[in-house]
């Protein structure tokens, strides 16, 4: 049922696409349900209209154009038991204009059911080595495509006339092109891949012509590697001094500090950092001991208002929500197949 229905909908495609070429037909609507093999192209081809009315127009001016004679000649012919003569192969001379505009506008066109390209089954081969030669060659081998009724030799030139057989002249049929960019998507036709916008030139803060985070990162640091080695040697010169009033001194077994004499050989210079570094030490030691002991004494207030805590803190995994749908997950909102995803949804279901 869905074969037949669509097969009607390629054939009536297809009488329209060559009722926009000419008015009259050399060929009855039973040559229009012969073409079986539209069905299956149109499958193929239908992400990209502009591609698949150029495809149809080759066949239509093949099989119904009035002036088929002009690009067109039988080569051999077959006799069947009742003595019937029909055509084995013809010579069909295509310009290189037309030849390599259809293939312009289906080199990008993806089969919906692979993924892949479509000129990866409708040329034979692999599309990023197909050629319009290739492609119509394919299309025309019977022994390489089952699906060609007989022989059709594609003379693809740019010339105005081309040798046919039994030494008639053929004019190469041109047929006009339907730009891919006017009814196919980005994905299906380079040519409607807007570039992105170029970035905005940065206008950075400068300081004589420098970066000028750069420069005050730099200076910042510059300043207080002056400043530390300076105190440094003050310091030294001050321990350097021979003074028989007592210092503070740091004994080398021993954190603490201690008032000694300054004559004793194994006394250091304890300047004011190290007393600073003494104290800072001492609170710290004094803080943690003081919780530690609160921590002791009070252990199951401190347990409940851990839990308590924690279990405030995560409250907000409730509202956590997995998105497992692979549109959300991989397409933005506002991307362009997301929108033409959601206008086909709406409209057609």
């Amino acid at each position: 049922m869905c074969s037949c229905i669509m097969h009607t909908i390629c054939m009536v495609y297809f009488l329209n696409t060559c009722r926009t070429y000419f008015n009259t037909f050399c060929c009855s609507v039973h040559v229009f349900l012969d073409i079986s093999f539209m069905s299956c192209v149109v499958q193929i081809l239908s992400r990209c209209p502009a591609c698949f009315h150029n495809f149809v127009s080759l066949y239509c001016r093949m099989t119904c154009d009035t002036k088929q004679s002009r690009f067109l000649a039988a080569n051999k012919f077959t006799t069947s038991k009742t003595r019937k003569t029909a055509i084995s192969e013809v010579t069909y001379a295509v310009s290189e204009q037309f030849g390599f505009g259809m293939f312009n506008s289906c080199r990008d066109v993806q089969n919906p059911s692979s993924g892949q390209h479509a000129l990866d089954m409708l040329c034979g081969k692999d599309a990023s080595k197909c050629t319009p030669a290739n492609w119509l060659e394919f299309m025309g081998d019977k022994s390489l495509n089952p699906v060609v009724p007989f022989t059709i030799k594609f003379d693809l030139s740019a010339n105005s006339t081309v040798p046919g057989p039994n030494g008639t002249t053929l004019y190469p049929m041109w047929s006009e092109i339907e730009a891919c960019n006017e009814s196919c998507s980005c994905q299906d036709c380079r040519a409607q891949c807007r570039p992105l916008p170029p970035e905005p030139p940065s206008t950075s803060w400068t300081i004589l012509g420098y970066d000028a985070m750069f420069v005050i990162m730099a200076c910042s640091y510059a300043t207080f590697s002056i400043l530390f080695v300076l105190a440094h040697i003050v310091w030294y010169m001050g321990c350097a001094k021979d003074d028989s009033s007592g210092q503070y001194i740091v004994n080398g077994n021993s954190d603490t500090v201690s008032l000694v004499s300054a004559g004793a050989k194994s006394a250091v210079c304890c300047g004011s950092s190290e007393r600073l570094q003494a104290r800072f030490e001492r609170l710290l030691s004094t803080l943690f001991s003081a919780w530690g002991e609160f921590c002791a004494r009070h252990t199951l207030a401190v347990i409940l208002v851990s839990v308590v805590i924690c279990g405030i803190l995560t409250v907000g995994c409730a509202l956590f929500t997995v998105v497992t749908d692979p549109v959300e997950l991989w397409s933005s909102p506002n991307s362009r197949a997301r929108t033409e995803k959601n206008y086909f949804d709406t409209n057609f279901g």
